[in-house]
This record gives structure tokens, C-alpha cells and sequence, in this order.
């Protein structure tokens, strides 16, 4: 089903948690058609982002943690001469 045909808005609570004001509180993140928001359990404060910045955030960090990997890979290698 498309989430633009969803009558109702699809929330998840992540198992993830942040310290904020003495207290953990897991993220919960709602999708809508064009974009989602993120907020902490128990609070008011929303933050939305499109969706495509969603995906040009993961392929960055993607990107970044393959660098490391090769570093990590050439390092151990001269490590082994």
C-alpha cells in the first residue's frame, strides 16, 4: 500500500534512546507521503525532512564508512610487511 493511500500516519518508535532533560526517550519517527518527522518520546518538538534528503544522508554516510573500511584495510596490510 502507498502511504499516500494510508488513511491513518505511520509512526515507529525506535529502541534507539537519547538523554535529553535528566530523561532517555526513544525517537519516533512519522512518514507522511513527502516527507517525515522526527521527535522524542515525550516531547512536542518536531523536525521534518524530506524524504530525499533522508536517502542523500544514508549514501553519504555509506560512502564514508567504505573510506574508513579501505583505510582500515591498508592500514592492516602495511601493518602485516
Amino acid at each position: 500500500m502507498k502511504l499516500s493511500a494510508r488513511k491513518r500516519p505511520l509512526a515507529f518508535t525506535t529502541e534507539s534512546t537519547i538523554h535529553q532533560r535528566g530523561k532517555d526517550r526513544r525517537i519516533v519517527i512519522e512518514a507522511f507521503p513527502l516527507l517525515a518527522t522526527v521527535r522524542l518520546e515525550g516531547t512536542q518538538t518536531r523536525y521534518s525532512l524530506a524524504w530525499s534528503t533522508v536517502f542523500e544522508l544514508a549514501a553519504e554516510i555509506h560512502v564514508r564508512r567504505e573510506k574508513e573500511a579501505r583505510r582500515a584495510s591498508r592500514t592492516a596490510a602495511r601493518g602485516l610487511r
